[in-house]
């Protein structure tokens, strides 16, 4: 029969799984490493899709932005306010990596400022 302190333990990592499985933070493990969130977005003929997405504050997040369309001003990503800036080539993943460090709306766009969206950090 197992321990007490076994049965808890059990429960406790499953919850926890469940906890994180359900946020959308992924990778990493429970001991050693941190967490990271990530998400793709892709630019395709209606922008940037998902327009918005959602971050945590002071989880590490990659990010992989994908231009799926030629005919656009928006061949390089920016994210306002960490100064990062990126060329997207046509259908070629780029990888962004920061730790969003406040909470509220970053804005990420093309260099022209005409096609963009939001990271809304909590």
């Amino acid at each position: 029969m197992p321990s007490i302190s076994s049965v808890l333990a059990f429960n406790f990592t499953i919850i926890l799984t469940i906890t994180l499985l359900r946020t959308g933070v992924t990778g990493g493990s429970i001991l050693g490493r941190k967490f990271v969130e990530e998400r793709t977005v892709t630019l395709t003929e209606r922008g940037y899709e998902p327009e918005r997405i959602r971050l945590r504050r002071g989880v590490p997040a990659r990010l992989t932005f994908i231009r799926q369309v030629e005919a656009t001003c928006a061949t390089e990503i920016e994210l306002l306010g960490y100064g990062i800036k990126r060329d997207l080539p046509l259908n070629q993943p780029v990888l962004v990596e920061f730790t969003p460090t406040r909470s509220g709306e970053l804005t990420y766009t093309c260099s022209m400022k005409m096609v963009g969206g939001k990271i809304l950090i909590r």
